[in-house]
C-alpha cells in the first residue's frame, strides 16, 4: 500500500463519553479483507459481542468505505453500514451508493466504529483529520428529503451525509440509512440503530480530491478504467438500466412469471402490465442521474403529472419496491405505488420489509387471524391503496396496529403465533428483499436460504441461472457442471458458492453490483477486479487470493451468526415455498425437501460449514486465517 490509500484510518467514536480516537488501517487488514463490508465484518466480530441488545448503547454501528470507494473509476461508489440488525436480531449489513463515499474519501477516514448513545439528538461531523459531535435537535423530526437539504445548506455543497428519517427516530425496526436524497442502506434496519443512538446524521465535509495520481500505478489504473468502460458499453443490460432504471429487471421477472402476487397466494395479477418500465419512461421520468464515478446512471427521478397524487416527485422507483408494493400487495395503480414509495423514502423506511409485512397482515386478515379489533377498525384488503398508505404512516409514528408492525416480522409472530409462519415470506427472521418467487429457480432458492443476512437477492443470487445460458457457458463460468434448467438442482450449490464470494469481494472493494457478473456474464469478474485492486494498491494479489477474501468475509459472517444464535442453524426457506406455485410459467413448481436438502448439504461441503450450527468448521477457519490475531487488525 502506498500514496492515497496507505494511511487511511478507522475512527472509534463513543457517543456516551463524547470521545474519539483513531488508528491507521494495517496493511494486513487490507490483504485479508480489503475494506468496506470486509473490514466492517471483522469489526462486528470483535466489537458486537453475542449477548448485546441491538439497541443497547454498547452495540456498535459500523460504517466503512470500500477499498476503492470514492476514487474516480468504474462505479466505485459503495459504502457499507453494519451492526447487529434491530430487525432480525442477527446480521445487520447494507450497502449504499451515491456520493457519500467520495465525501468520506476527502477525510482521513475509511471506517467508523460508533458506540454509546447521545443524551440529545446529534451529528457526527468528519472534516479532514477531525471528528466532532454537534447538536442535531434542529434536525430531529424532519423527513429525509428535508434533512438532506438542511444539511447541505449548513455544511456546504461538497458535504454528504448518512441520515435517518422519522421512522429511524421512532425506532421502527426496519428503518433505513439514507444519503443524497435518493440512496439508501435499506436492509436490516440500521436506521433504527442510528435512532437508538440518537444520531440523526453522519456528515463528511471537504472538497473532493482526485487521488488517481497517488495510486500505486495510476497509468495502469486509468487504462483499466478505459478498458472496462469500453467493454461495459457493449453490454445490453446496462443500456436498458440506463434508459429504464432497475424496473427493467421487474419487466424480466414479470415476463418469466416469477413475481409474487398477493403474498405468493395467487397467479399473475390482472392489470400488472401497467407496471412495465416503458410506462415509467413515457409518463413519469423527468430526470436521470447516477452515483459517483458511474457510467450506467440508472437512477431516475419521477413526477406524477396528474390525478389524485399529482405533483408528487421523488427518486426511484427501484425494482424491488415496484414488485413488493405492487403485485405483492395486489396493487396495479402505478400512481399509488409511486406515492407510497415517496412516503416510505421520506419517512426512511425499508419498502421491501414494509410490503412483505403488510401483505402477510392482509392475508391473515382474510383468514380471520387478524381482525378489526387488532387494526383499530382498519380493514385490510388487497389493492386498497388508501388503507396501505395509512398503515405506512401509522407504522412510522408507532400508532395503533402500526406500532406492532413497526417492531417487524418477529414481533408479529410473537403476537399472533406460529400461524404467521404460513404467511411470512422470510428467512433468518428477515422478509425477502424482492418480489421474486424463487420456486421456479432452485439456485435463487438456495441463495435465499443461505444468505447471511436473511432472505435476500443481493448476497448470493446466481442471476445467470435465469439467462438461458448453455451448459457449456455455465461450466466455463462456474468451473463445474451446472444444469441450464432452472428447476434442476444440479450445480446450483457451486453457483451460489461462487456468487457469494464474488459479491462479498465487490462489497469489500466498493464497486456496484450492476457492473460485476450479476445480470450478465459479460460484466466484470474476479480477474478484472484483481487487476483493479493491484493497480490501485500494489498488493500483488492473485485472482485466487481475491476469491479467498470473499470466502473469508462469508466465513466471518457465519461465525458471528452462529455465536449470536448459540449454534442454531437458521438457514432455510419460508414454508410458502414448499407449496406449489399458484400460476405463471412455473405453475405447480415447489421446493422438494429431499432434493433441496441435498443441494444445501453440497453447499455446506463446498463452504466448509458445520450443518448443525451453520458455523465454519475449525479447519475452515484455520485455512482462512480467521483467529484472534486477525482481530488485532481492527
Amino acid at each position: 500500500m502506498q500514496g492515497a490509500l496507505a494511511k487511511r484510518k478507522v475512527a472509534y467514536i463513543d457517543l456516551s463519553t463524547r470521545t474519539t480516537r483513531s488508528r491507521e488501517i494495517p496493511q494486513g487488514a487490507r490483504e485479508m479483507l480489503l475494506g468496506g463490508r470486509g473490514i466492517n465484518m471483522l469489526a462486528l466480530l470483535k466489537y458486537a459481542e453475542p449477548h448485546l441488545d441491538p439497541l443497547g448503547p454498547d452495540a456498535p454501528l459500523i460504517v466503512g468505505n470500500g477499498l476503492l470507494s470514492g476514487i474516480p473509476g468504474i462505479s466505485l461508489a459503495r459504502t457499507s453500514v453494519s451492526g447487529i440488525s434491530p430487525e432480525s436480531g442477527l446480521l445487520g449489513d447494507s450497502s449504499v451508493g451515491g456520493h457519500f463515499c467520495a465525501a468520506l474519501r476527502s477525510t482521513a477516514f475509511d471506517h467508523m466504529v460508533i458506540t454509546g448513545k447521545l443524551e440529545n439528538p446529534g451529528l457526527i461531523v468528519l472534516d479532514g483529520d477531525d471528528v466532532s459531535l454537534e447538536d442535531g435537535t434542529w434536525l430531529w423530526g424532519r423527513d429525509t428529503f428535508d434533512a438532506h437539504d438542511a444539511l447541505k445548506s449548513r455544511f456546504g455543497r461538497d458535504s454528504e451525509a448518512l441520515l435517518i428519517g422519522p421512522a429511524g427516530e421512532n425506532l421502527v425496526r426496519f428503518s433505513q440509512v439514507r444519503t443524497g436524497g435518493r440512496h439508501a442502506a435499506s436492509r436490516t434496519g440500521l436506521g433504527c440503530l442510528m435512532g437508538a443512538k440518537r444520531l440523526k446524521a453522519i456528515v463528511a465535509t471537504g472538497k473532493r480530491q482526485d487521488v488517481v495520481p497517488e495510486l500505486f500505478d495510476p497509468r495502469a489504473f486509468t487504462e483499466l478504467t478505459r478498458r472496462f468502460l469500453r467493454a461495459l458499453k457493449k453490454v445490453d443490460v446496462l443500456k436498458h438500466l440506463a434508459k429504464r432504471g432497475t424496473p427493467f429487471l421487474y419487466d424480466l421477472h414479470s415476463r418469466m412469471g416469477i413475481i409474487r402476487t398477493k403474498n405468493a397466494t395467487s397467479g399473475p395479477l390482472e392489470g400488472s402490465n401497467s407496471l412495465r418500465s416503458s410506462r415509467l419512461v413515457e409518463r413519469y421520468y423527468v430526470h436521470r442521474t447516477g452515483c459517483f464515478s458511474c457510467p450506467v446512471r440508472c437512477q431516475h427521478t419521477y413526477r406524477i403529472p396528474d390525478g389524485k397524487y399529482a405533483g408528487i416527485e421523488g427518486p426511484g422507483i427501484e425494482y424491488g419496491t415496484l414488485g413488493t408494493i405492487g403485485p405483492v400487495l395486489g396493487i396495479t395503480d402505478l400512481d399509488a405505488i409511486l406515492a407510497i414509495n415517496n412516503k416510505l423514502n421520506r419517512l426512511g423506511m425499508d419498502s421491501c420489509t414494509a410490503g412483505n409485512l403488510i401483505a402477510a397482515a392482509i392475508e391473515l386478515f382474510d383468514k380471520g387471524v387478524i381482525t378489526e379489533r387488532d387494526t383499530g377498525g382498519l380493514r385490510l384488503n388487497w389493492g386498497d391503496t388508501d388503507a396501505i398508505m395509512q398503515l405506512v404512516e401509522t407504522i412510522a409514528r408507532r400508532e395503533g396496529f402500526g406500532a406492532l408492525l413497526a417492531d417487524g416480522a418477529r414481533a408479529m409472530r410473537s403476537h399472533f403465533g406460529s400461524v404467521v409462519d404460513e404467511a411470512m415470506v422470510w428467512s433468518k427472521r428477515l422478509p425477502q428483499s424482492d418480489a421474486v418467487d424463487v420456486r421456479g429457480h432452485k439456485g435463487f432458492a438456495l441463495g435465499v436460504a443461505t444468505s447471511t443476512r436473511g432472505a435476500d437477492h443481493l448476497r448470493s443470487r446466481p442471476t445467470l441461472e435465469a439467462l438461458n445460458l448453455s451448459a457449456g457457458q455455465l461450466r466455463k463460468i462456474f468451473k463445474a457442471p451446472v444444469s441450464p434448467d432452472s428447476t434442476s438442482y444440479e450445480g446450483k450449490a457451486e453457483m451460489v458458492r461462487q456468487t457469494e464470494s464474488l459479491f462479498a469481494v465487490s462489497d469489500a472493494i466498493g464497486i456496484c453490483r450492476f457492473v460485476v457478473q450479476f445480470n450478465s456474464p459479460d460484466l466484470l469478474g474476479i480477474d478484472e477486479l484483481t487487476e483493479y485492486v493491484n493497480a490501485a494498491c500494489g498488493l500483488g494479489l492473485t485472482s485466487k487470493d481475491l476469491k479467498t477474501i470473499g470466502e473469508r468475509i462469508g466465513a466471518i459472517e457465519r461465525l458471528w451468526i452462529a455465536r449470536r444464535t448459540g449454534g442454531e442453524n437458521l438457514d432455510g426457506l419460508p414454508s410458502r415455498y414448499s407449496e406449489p406455485m399458484p400460476g405463471g410459467r412455473f405453475r405447480g413448481e415447489s421446493i422438494e425437501s429431499d432434493a433441496f436438502q441435498a443441494a444445501l448439504t453440497r453447499f455446506y461441503e463446498l463452504s466448509g460449514i458445520d450443518p448443525a450450527s451453520g458455523a465454519p468448521l475449525a479447519s475452515t477457519l484455520a485455512e482462512l486465517g480467521i483467529d484472534d490475531e486477525l482481530l488485532h487488525l481492527i
